[in-house]
């Protein structure tokens, strides 16, 4: 196949994948998110209920701006980004705690954010939603710490299975 005919395929096998992905997110919010959508995200932040946005619905608003790429690509675009926007926040800590600088909350929630944003790349890159992955991540906790964290429970990791 030559080159053209090799870039048409991977075009329509992109196109596919996003019509999928995107119907799979779109699917799986609630009608009261839809609306939120419809309203725009700039209303719903300024009307006060930032606050209530679930984490698919954030998944949903935030990749509108996410960059059309291949999975591969998006998860090593998301995987480095993350990496970069934790060392932000560590840097940041880092002054604080030995150099005396002020913490500066503001900053903090918008590099948190960021971290956020990269999170929901990387599970939209495997086709899974934040939700998806908030609900399994509370299952595994429940299942290592039944009643509370403690340090034994935490060595002991009940939730993974050994051989």
């Amino acid at each position: 196949m030559g080159n053209l005919g090799t870039t048409l395929v991977i075009a329509v096998l992109v196109a596919a994948c996003a019509a999928l992905a995107s119907g799979w997110l779109a699917a799986k919010l609630r009608v009261r998110e839809l609306e939120v959508m419809e309203r725009g995200f700039t209303e719903f932040v300024n009307s006060g209920r930032g606050g209530d946005l679930s984490l698919d619905t954030y998944q949903g608003l935030a990749m509108r701006t996410a960059k059309a790429q291949l999975p591969r690509e998006a998860m090593s675009h998301a995987l480095l980004g993350l990496g970069s926007e934790v060392g932000e926040l560590m840097t940041h800590w880092k002054a604080h705690l030995y150099y005396g600088r002020a913490l500066d909350r503001e900053y903090m929630v918008k590099e948190m954010g960021d971290v956020l944003w990269f999170l929901q790349r990387a599970a939209a890159a495997m086709l899974v939603t934040l939700g998806e992955v908030g609900t399994k991540n509370v299952a595994k906790l429940q299942l290592r710490y039944p009643h509370k964290y403690s340090d034994e429970a935490a060595l002991a990791r009940a939730d993974e299975v050994r051989s």
